[in-house]
């Protein structure tokens, strides 16, 4: 009716538990490696080295074999916000335009941190100055570790424009056509590229090398983060009973981290996948690098930012960063109507039409699917296409099925 409706909603709501219990569990059934302190069990049904329900503490002596894991005492159920505020307009009868503003915030999201400090008096644990990992010993074996907390600290942020414009159905008898179109305009932050256990420690490598105690640091861009999406699909209905429905994908390539393996770290004075962000191209990382080699040498606690580890030589100036992906898939179904209400379809299906090489990571550790090591003479190089072996923005590839409804 031409008037324009308004939108708006809060709410929160806890996330996945702490813990999986429909999770893998741990394999213990390998034959032990001589010099090493795991497995512990040789995993023969009911042997006396073998944990069981009734007796759960059995097996051989393992000293840190799978690391120590505390979980914080304080530590509680993910917690998220959202509100969004929007607006929609008709236009004429067939024309729908909307306009969406988001803005979600999650907090007490888990995240392996080592253990810093401590009430405990145990002379086996040891803290020195709040900054330095703490080290646990064995007073059996002598032999000492570190412990990850698992702490409810982590954060992350989401903010969205989102804009639809919605063609509804129209046209004759024999030709009807409509389409919808959505543009996204995102950003995303948070602390960590996984929040799954186990931890493996790239959350602490930066507070590490500066032998800090700074959670501020690992703030930085989610690995998938795409800062535009433009999706638009559609039926297109045509006689004979046929009817042709396309789908096109575009969004702007995702972020990129700058791995310095002789740090087990990126490069520290960058944010976490800053590549493709705050360094659009190997002349400004080049710039962070000049940097990095001029800090003076780590030699003291909480020395923000210092030096560490070798030079780090230049990178090729001319190079961009990330790969947008660009994928139109394509649906054609033939009808046909036998009796009453039943009905024979005939579908062909098509994903990628063109065959455009988009390429994407397949982990959390590097999504964006180029060589990451800033460091190598093949840094950059695209290493991985998206959609694997067959699915949208992967290789071309076609699919036929035959549906029967009554």
């Amino acid at each position: 009716n031409g008037r324009i409706l308004p939108l708006a909603a809060f709410g929160g709501s806890t996330c996945h538990n702490l813990f999986n219990p429909g999770g893998p569990a741990a394999d213990c059934s390998a034959t032990p490696v001589p010099g090493s302190f795991q497995p512990v069990f040789d995993g023969t049904p009911g042997s006396p080295a073998t944990p069981t329900l009734a007796s759960p503490f059995t097996g051989g002596g393992s000293v840190f074999g799978i690391g120590i894991n505390h979980i914080d005492n304080k530590a509680k159920h993910p917690y998220v916000q959202q509100f969004t505020l929007g607006l929609q307009q008709q236009v004429g009868q067939n024309w729908v335009v909307s306009a969406d503003g988001i803005h979600n915030f999650g907090q007490r999201f888990i995240l392996g941190r080592l253990l810093r400090s401590t009430t405990s008096s145990s002379p086996d644990v040891t803290c020195t100055n709040g900054f330095d990992p703490c080290t646990v010993t064995d007073p059996l074996t002598g032999r000492s570790d570190v412990v990850t907390e698992i702490q409810s600290v982590a954060r992350s942020w989401y903010d969205a424009l989102l804009v639809s414009l919605q063609k509804r159905p129209t046209g004759w008898r024999n030709l009807r056509w409509g389409f919808n179109v959505n543009y996204t305009l995102s950003k995303t932050f948070n602390y960590s590229n996984d929040d799954q256990i186990p931890f493996n420690g790239a959350e602490d490598a930066v507070n590490l090398i500066f032998r800090s105690n700074n959670l501020e640091l690992e703030k930085g861009y989610s690995p998938t983060d795409e800062r535009h999406r433009l999706v638009l699909y559609g039926v297109v209905e045509l006689p004979w009973n046929l009817a042709i429905s396309p789908i096109w994908t575009f969004s702007s390539h995702v972020p990129m981290d700058s791995s310095v393996p002789a740090l087990n770290a990126r490069l520290p004075i960058l944010k976490r996948n800053a590549l493709g962000r705050e360094i659009s191209n190997g002349a400004e990382l080049n710039n962070a690098i000049d940097v990095w080699n001029a800090l003076p040498v780590c030699s003291g606690v909480n020395q923000i930012p210092c030096h560490a580890g070798p030079i780090l030589g230049h990178v090729d100036p001319n190079r961009h960063f990330g790969d947008d992906f660009n994928s139109l898939d394509l649906r054609v179904t033939k009808s046909w109507t036998l009796f009453g209400e039943q009905k024979f379809q005939f579908i062909g299906e098509v994903f990628n039409l063109f065959n455009i090489a988009n390429i994407r990571g397949f982990n959390n550790n590097n999504y964006s699917g180029f060589l990451n090591d800033i460091t190598s003479p093949e840094f950059n190089k695209p290493l991985r296409t998206a959609g694997g072996f067959f699915g949208s923005g992967g290789p071309r590839a076609f699919q036929f099925a035959l549906r029967y409804a009554f």
